[in-house]
């Protein structure tokens, strides 16, 4: 009698081309040869993921958590305008909050 296997996070036997997937299922490596595309790929997903915490934070304005992810989304994409206002906003909340002291170093010496 053959016993259930326990069903993976991934199909291991998916042979894609994007995806490559460990032998328990349990880890997938994106894997986009082509760097133009990949960074137009996580671009576009990264400006997706700002559009739902600009959401968030019409519903909840205080939120640390939305606002740091808020402030780590245009950091991950390189694009230092608009950040400092983020890095403040979420320090007006949590004046102690050490990666967005950490950020606001980081984008000051990147000014100078």
């Amino acid at each position: 009698m053959d016993l259930p296997t326990a069903p993976t996070a991934w199909d291991v036997n998916n042979k894609s081309t994007l995806l490559n997937v460990d032998a328990n299922g349990l880890n997938v490596v994106i894997d986009i040869g082509d760097e133009l595309i990949k960074d137009k790929w996580v671009k576009n997903i990264l400006a997706n993921n700002l559009k739902v915490l600009e959401n968030l934070l019409e519903i909840k304005p205080d939120d640390t958590l939305t606002l740091r992810y808020r402030a780590e989304t245009p950091f991950m994409l390189k694009k230092y305008d608009g950040l400092y206002d983020d890095i403040n906003n979420l320090l007006k909340v949590d004046e102690n909050n050490e990666w967005a002291l950490e950020v606001r170093n980081v984008i000051v010496y990147r000014s100078v």
